[in-house]
């Protein structure tokens, strides 16, 4: 039988709802808490007032700039032109590639229950268990959430009857299987993109990244895989993280003993530094160093992880490009690309893309790390998404005289010229561009020629792409052909 309602405080955050949600004063906390997630999904930008607005137009610009593979700095893409009709006065700026998050192709993983999640649980006992002051009871019910929660279609109506805000109400349990499965559920639950920014504005952020420095491995690690999930979408709750000390703690679980919590909490510093300012955070906390160590390791998993961090961190902090190289980032990332792998060879193309994005030295040590016929090697991938990173990468290396040369010496030229048949299009328009920049020195301009090169760009005119249009005629003039000068 449910145990009748007892007095209640209500949370000073949950009262400063009241005026803008319609709630009466002797609303009970859970009844509050359900009247916002409600709310929430009537209207997806409705947020507390003493909470920063969540401005759904805003979500989506993020998502365009943070979540794609690749990102064009539009402002640098284009030909340099000076007015001088002499090709060799003309050259491409280079790109960078976004860091990815975890989640950014797909949703976080989600965590598996233990021992009493096949229970027959209704939601109503499930909140009623929660409410109890049975941490037996309350172990159970969490348990059943965790594993409810792998399926998108039971998180909304679990947070529709009000079980964030009572699992939250836990995190400072004593009991470490019950705080275990209460982190587990808020994991699984904040995989739904309206529960991951609920969960923070309910105030969960403090108490995980409290229980982060927990004595426990198993609540280190699951804390860790739940603010990776949180950090997965929303920049606000990036922020948020940041803001209570989540960085500092993250970076030190980065060299827990203990796999499963390294796992977690390197993923966990990628997605959060999307930032900008979280970025900066990470690195003033000693991440670069870790990270660097950590891509020499044995584990594929370490290895993808921290090149994808590495990669995060080259592309928010333009200062990062000099703090890599600086610990000897470049060579152990050259160094991945040859794993067998193909994730680990993405990740680390897509860093070196980063790092030589507008900084001569490192296009450089790249060559003379001997990354010039390792990223050659991976255009030949069977993956879309290699083949981009590598000729992207390949594209910001050929910016530099001596790297034309020491390119075209190792076959870079006869390498990309096949790949001006890929059907996807982001790599054609990396191709293209590559092969405009190392048009650019004469000692190259015979190997186009003799690798029907010169016919190959001729075919793209047919694109239904203008930048793929547009980067072939610039190659085809370097090379002296006679077409019309490209435009701006």
């Amino acid at each position: 039988m449910r145990p009748s309602r007892r007095a209640h405080t209500v949370d000073p955050f949950l009262q400063s709802c009241s005026a803008s949600t319609g709630l009466d004063d002797g609303d009970s906390p859970l009844q509050l808490s359900r009247r916002l997630v409600r709310n929430k999904r009537k209207d997806p930008d409705f947020l507390a007032p003493s909470r920063a607005p969540f401005d759904r137009r805003h979500s989506k610009r993020l998502k365009k700039e943070d979540g794609s593979a690749l990102v064009v700095d539009s402002s640098n893409d284009s030909l340099i032109a000076d007015g001088n009709a002499a090709a060799t006065d003309q050259e491409m700026e280079d790109v960078r590639l976004d860091g990815e998050g975890i989640g950014d192709a797909q949703t976080p993983p989600t965590l598996g229950t233990g021992p009493g999640s096949d229970s027959e649980l209704s939601v109503e006992e499930i909140v009623a268990a929660l409410e109890s002051q049975d941490p037996s009871r309350q172990q159970l019910a969490a348990n059943a959430i965790r594993g409810m929660a792998k399926f998108e279609r039971h998180r909304k109506d679990l947070a529709e009857a009000g079980v964030l805000y009572l699992l939250i109400k836990l995190l400072d349990a004593e009991k470490v299987d019950l705080l275990r499965h209460v982190v587990g559920a808020l994991w699984n639950l904040g995989v739904n993109i309206y529960n991951n920014r609920e969960i923070v504005t309910l105030g969960a952020v403090p108490a995980l990244v409290k229980n982060l420095r927990h004595p426990e491995i198993r609540i280190q690690r699951v804390c860790a895989g739940a603010i990776r999930c949180l950090a997965w979408k929303h920049d606000i709750n990036r922020t948020e993280i940041a803001t209570a000390g989540g960085v500092a703690a993250l970076v030190e679980l980065s060299s827990s003993q203990n796999y499963d919590v390294q796992v977690q909490a390197v993923a966990s510093l990628w997605n959060l530094g999307l930032n900008t300012a979280v970025s900066e955070i990470i690195t003033n906390e000693g991440a670069v160093k870790v990270m660097v160590r950590m891509a020499a390791s044995d584990s594929l998993e370490l290895q993808r992880l921290s090149a994808g961090v590495l990669r995060c961190l080259a592309y928010m902090y333009e200062p990062n490009r000099v703090n890599i190289a600086n610990e000897g980032g470049i060579k152990h990332l050259v160094r991945l690309l040859s794993s067998p792998n193909i994730k680990v060879q993405q990740q680390a193309a897509a860093a070196l893309g980063n790092l030589t994005y507008r900084n001569g030295p490192n296009r450089i040590t790249v060559v003379t790390d001997g990354g010039v016929e390792r990223l050659i090697a991976i255009l030949q991938s069977k993956s879309a998404e290699v083949q981009l990173m590598a000729a992207t990468t390949l594209r910001n290396l050929a910016l530099n005289e001596e790297n034309r040369i020491a390119l075209g010496r190792g076959g870079a030229i006869p390498a990309l010229i096949p790949l001006l048949d890929a059907l996807k299009t982001d790599v054609l328009v990396q191709v293209a561009a590559a092969l405009w920049n190392l048009s650019l020195n004469d000692q190259n301009k015979g190997i186009f020629y003799r690798c029907g090169g010169v016919d190959r760009l001729y075919a793209l005119y047919r694109s239904s792409n203008s930048d793929v249009v547009y980067y072939a005629k610039g190659a085809l003039f370097a090379l002296g052909v006679e077409i019309e000068r490209p435009q701006q």
